[in-house]
């Protein structure tokens, strides 16, 4: 992987079972970021971390 949306990867910082984090260059700010991208593996934790209840649509203020 060379980017992640405007992002340049440096290098994997690490990863595990919820996914992993990357050092990138920001290219507007010349700052050096961390990102971390969310592969989750387990098909529970999934549906749980993207299931949303009736009340999701609230906004608060």
């Amino acid at each position: 992987m060379e980017r992640i949306g405007k992002y340049k990867i440096i290098r994997e910082l690490g990863a595990g079972g919820f996914g992993a984090v990357y050092l990138a260059q920001d290219p507007r700010l010349g700052e050096k970021v961390a990102i971390k991208v969310f592969e989750i593996r387990d098909d529970n934790a999934v549906r749980m971390a993207t299931s949303a209840t009736s009340d999701a649509s609230t906004v608060l203020n």
